[in-house]
């Protein structure tokens, strides 16, 4: 399934938007592949996903701005085009990406939206989760995610796991008295 990309040599895809939210589920069996043109002014793909209890899963590869094979558009008239995942949480739990193959993100953009809900230290999102994770995003953008002072977003990626922690906040300390 492709979101925003290339049919042909001359039609570069357009901007797309899918939504996921509420409670629903939506399975591609095989790839997905979110703005994978080669013009990022024409190739605009974003997949959003909304609140904690959405069911999104890939049967083989997430491809963000990079072609089937994780190829990346290159040369003196080509660049990736914008692939985008936007996380938009809505409570202390979020949805979680499914990926049995791999998840090419390198060439992604993360975006980061708070929608009614107000994060503490120490809450972690897993946003993608399984197979194998291919690189980090290129960009990541939380202005529309603002945490209280003293607190910051941080993501850890791990071999199977992209996982958007909140920093900071008031920390324990044990004071042992003699």
């Amino acid at each position: 399934l492709g979101i925003s990309g290339p049919r042909n040599d001359v039609n570069e895809g357009g901007q797309a938007l899918m939504t996921v939210r509420d409670t629903a589920s939506f399975r591609v069996e095989q790839y997905f592949a979110l703005g994978t043109g080669n013009d990022p002014a024409t190739c605009d793909g974003t997949l959003e996903i909304r609140g904690p209890d959405v069911t999104f899963s890939i049967g083989e590869n997430l491809n963000m701005a990079v072609d089937p094979a994780g190829v990346v558009a290159t040369g003196d008239d080509l660049n990736p085009g914008k692939s985008t995942l936007n996380a938009v949480i809505t409570s202390s739990t979020h949805s979680t990406v499914q990926v049995d193959g791999i998840a090419r993100i390198a060439q992604g953009i993360l975006k980061v939206t708070l929608d009614g809900y107000t994060p503490v230290g120490g809450e972690v999102f897993t946003l993608i989760q399984g197979g194998t994770i291919e690189g980090e995003f290129r960009e990541t953008n939380d202005d529309d995610a603002p945490l209280a002072d003293g607190l910051s977003w941080e993501l850890e990626y791990t071999e199977d796991a992209v996982l958007l922690k909140v920093a900071g906040g008031p920390q324990d300390t044990t004071l042992s008295i003699s």
